[in-house]
C-alpha cells in the first residue's frame, strides 16, 4: 500500500495538469489520466490510460490524439516519436454518451503490448506531449514525463 501512495505521489508531481482537476472543452472533461508507471525498464510492458467525461449534448463516437515524444539530453529535446492517431482504429465501438464517464486504455487488450525495447541508448529521460481533439476542438494538452533505465 506505501509503495502504491508513493507511485500516486510520484505520478501527482510529474504530470501538466493537477489531478483531479479537469481540462474542459467542448464536449469533454479529461478527468485523469496517465501510465501505468513512472520508471520503465527494457522489457516493460508500457499501458496508458484517459478518462473522460462526455460535457457535450451529442455522443462522442471519435477522437484525435497527436502525439510527440522527446528524450531529454544535456544538449536539449530530441524528437523520437510523432504521430497522429484516431481513437476509433484502437478502440472498435467507442461511444460515450452525453453525461457519461469513460475510461480508455491504450493499447486496449485486443492489441499487442508495447514494450519498452532492449536498444542503445534507450535509457533516459523521455517527455509525452498528447494533444486531444473532437470535431477540431482542441479538448486538451496533456504532457508527461518518463524515465527509462536498463
Amino acid at each position: 500500500m506505501k509503495n502504491n501512495f508513493v507511485n500516486i505521489w510520484r505520478s501527482f508531481l510529474s504530470v501538466s495538469l493537477p489531478l483531479p482537476a479537469s481540462v474542459k472543452g467542448h464536449h469533454v472533461d479529461i478527468i485523469e489520466w496517465g501510465t501505468n508507471k513512472d520508471h520503465y525498464r527494457v522489457g516493460d510492458a508500457v499501458t496508458a490510460f484517459i478518462k473522460i467525461k462526455n460535457t457535450g449534448e451529442k455522443d462522442i463516437k471519435d477522437a484525435n490524439a497527436k502525439v510527440l515524444v522527446k528524450r531529454k539530453t544535456v544538449f536539449g529535446e530530441i524528437k523520437v516519436h510523432e504521430g497522429d492517431y484516431k481513437v476509433s482504429d484502437y478502440i472498435k465501438g467507442l461511444r460515450i454518451k452525453p453525461g457519461e464517464t469513460k475510461e480508455l486504455i491504450f493499447p486496449p487488450g485486443s492489441m499487442p503490448q508495447f514494450l519498452i525495447p532492449d536498444v542503445p541508448l534507450i535509457e533516459g529521460k523521455y517527455r509525452f506531449e498528447i494533444k486531444i481533439t473532437i470535431d477540431g476542438n482542441e479538448m486538451g494538452k496533456l504532457e508527461r514525463s518518463i524515465l527509462i533505465s536498463k
